[in-house]
This record gives C-alpha cells, sequence and structure tokens, in this order.
C-alpha cells in the first residue's frame, strides 16, 4: 500500500468567550430564525491525536490538526421554516505527522507543492460550495455538494481513482449530514428554563465502518455573551456506537479485491465519550460557538489477501486485529 494511500485515508478515519451568565426566569423559545440574505463567517477545526498497535508491533501515532473557515449564506427560508444555508469553502489548512511523515498546508498563499498529494486533493476542495438544510428546530435535514467536489480531488491525483468509489461514500451526502448531527446540535421542541434536557440520535453509513449511531443529550444551562451576543448555552454529552459485523469493501467499491488489496474490515466500538457545549444566538437560533471532544477505544479487524508460495496466483486470506485510542476535538467559532 502507497504511504501517500495510508496517510490520505489516515487524514479521512469552529471569537473570544466572555461569559455573562444570568438567571433565566420565563421559558425560553429558541428557534431557527434565519433570514435570506444573512451571511455568517466561521472557523472550524478538527485536532486529533491517534494510536494503533498490531499484536507485537510498535504502535502508530498520528496528531492531525485541520482548519476550514467557510462563509455561510442563507439562501432561502420556506414557510414551514426550513432554511437552506449555502456553505464555502474559503481556507483549508492541513498538519499532520504520522511516523516519517510531515504535512503543512495552508491554502492561504500556499499552493500544494507538486509530491504533496493530501495537500493537492485538500486544495481542489477550496472555493467549492456545499447546501445544507435546517428544520425550523435546527435539525440537519440534508446536505449535497459533495458529490460534485470529489471529482476536482480525483483529478488533483489521478491516482486517487481507484479509491474514487470510498472517497464518494466518505463525502457522501448521509455521511457529511452525519457529521452535521454533532456540530448542529437539535433545538429543542418547546420552550426551556435552566437545567432541562432532550436527546437526539443521527445514524449514518461510514465507509469501512459500516452503520454508526451517535447518542447527544443537550442540556439548558443559561444564558451568556459570546463574541457579543446574547447565547443561550446548552452543555451536551454522548456517545458513538457501532453495529458490529465485517464490511466487505469490494462490495463499496464494486471489485473483486477491494481498495488497496483490502478485502473486509470490521470495527468494533469497545468505549467512546462525546462532551462539549454549544452556544446558540437567542436572537437567529443559529450556532455562535461550538466545541466538543471525543475519546474512543476501537478494534480494528482486518483480512486481507497475501500471494500463496505455494500456488501460482493463488492467495491466501490473513486477519490481523488492531486496537486503536482516539482523542479528538472538533470547534466551531463564528469568526465574522
Amino acid at each position: 500500500m502507497r504511504r501517500s494511500n495510508r496517510v490520505f485515508l489516515a487524514v479521512l478515519v469552529p471569537a473570544a468567550f466572555v461569559s455573562t451568565a444570568s438567571a433565566q426566569s420565563e421559558p425560553l423559545e429558541i428557534t431557527l430564525n434565519l433570514k435570506e440574505g444573512q451571511v455568517f463567517r466561521y472557523r472550524i477545526t478538527h485536532e486529533q491525536e491517534q494510536e494503533a498497535q498490531l499484536s507485537g508491533l510498535q504502535p502508530i501515532k498520528t496528531r492531525m490538526r485541520i482548519t476550514s473557515d467557510m462563509t455561510h449564506t442563507v439562501a432561502g427560508v420556506a414557510s414551514d421554516g426550513t432554511t437552506t444555508v449555502n456553505m464555502k469553502y474559503d481556507r483549508l489548512a492541513v498538519q499532520m505527522r504520522a511516523g516519517v511523515t510531515r504535512i503543512d498546508y495552508d491554502s492561504a498563499g500556499q499552493e500544494p507543492a507538486e509530491n504533496d498529494v493530501v495537500a493537492k486533493m485538500y486544495g481542489a476542495i477550496v472555493g467549492k460550495q456545499i447546501q445544507a438544510r435546517f428544520s425550523r428546530e435546527g435539525r440537519c435535514i440534508d446536505v449535497t455538494g459533495f458529490g460534485e467536489i470529489v471529482p476536482e480531488m480525483v483529478k488533483a491525483w489521478p491516482e486517487a481513482a481507484g479509491i474514487a468509489d470510498v472517497l464518494k461514500e466518505t463525502f457522501s451526502d448521509e455521511a457529511t449530514r452525519s457529521m452535521f448531527a454533532k456540530l448542529y446540535p437539535r433545538l429543542p421542541e418547546k420552550p426551556i428554563k435552566p437545567g432541562d434536557i432532550w436527546a437526539d440520535e443521527a445514524k449514518a453509513s461510514v465507509p469501512a465502518i459500516g452503520a454508526v449511531t451517535t447518542k447527544l443529550s443537550s442540556q439548558f444551562v443559561g444564558i451568556e455573551t459570546v463574541a457579543g451576543r446574547r447565547c443561550a448555552r446548552l452543555n451536551k454529552t454522548g456517545q458513538i456506537s457501532t453495529e458490529g459485523g465485517a464490511v466487505d469493501l469490494s462490495k463499496v467499491v464494486g471489485t473483486g479485491a477491494g481498495p488497496l488489496g483490502l478485502v473486509k474490515t470490521d470495527l468494533h466500538m469497545e468505549d467512546s465519550r462525546i462532551a462539549g457545549h454549544t452556544c446558540i444566538d437567542v436572537e437567529t437560533g443559529y450556532q455562535v460557538q461550538t466545541q466538543t471532544d471525543f475519546e474512543m477505544s476501537m478494534k480494528l479487524t482486518l483480512e486481507m489477501p497475501v500471494p500463496d508460495p505455494a500456488g501460482a496466483g493463488s492467495t491466501n486470506t490473513i486477519r490481523m486485529t488492531q486496537n486503536i485510542k482516539s482523542k479528538a476535538s472538533m470547534t466551531m467559532e463564528l469568526i465574522e
């Protein structure tokens, strides 16, 4: 397997905060209340540290940081409150350390190096736009647009054509909607007061993993001033689970061998924790700040073909188990 392939797949597997918490005497109703033409600029930062170990081998440690600046423009609001938001990628920066591999790329004034295929693929996203629809309660209904971006990523790195179907699954509308569910927790369906709790759940199919369920619990803490805006602070906790069962990647990509020679993978989530907060502008119902921390312990079982030395052209299947520990944080903050 090429190192660039492994690195890219590894990169794949959001204002100052001033608190003026005050008592909330009357129940507060929070709904999405955006107006067509409103524009918001956000910075989203994803940081992750991961350690993966195969039996008898030294652990492989990976550290990465991905920063994206995005412009959100309200494209329209339907009579039922459904709001459409266009989201454009203005800047993308990637930093990664994995063994001897180092990636340092920032689309702001920097052209990807000719041999830096990861930077070239992420650079292809800059300037592109996706579209998200939200219900009046803030739930992400759907996300579209990545289907048009993936071909540009493949064009930037022709060698990626072999895993194009995996990229399409990774950036599918369903997978992207699942990610948005972590960034945009559902707003309460009725007026709330400090201490009130409500739950939400999102399911998605993730390439090389299968069915993934994210459960979140949100609690209204009180009113705070964040970046000069009157906001409702919601503390959130939750967990991520997988249904288990091997996923045959040859079926994902529609070939006999599967991408990169991998045949089957089975990821079991042994333990997970989600904790963080979201600050919602009381006037617009839109986010001002979100911070989410993730901790996960997983066991990954791989089945892959290897040539059989005893028979010309025949193969044997080997089975390997990898223990993975991962810590990640995702921040989204309004910068304009």
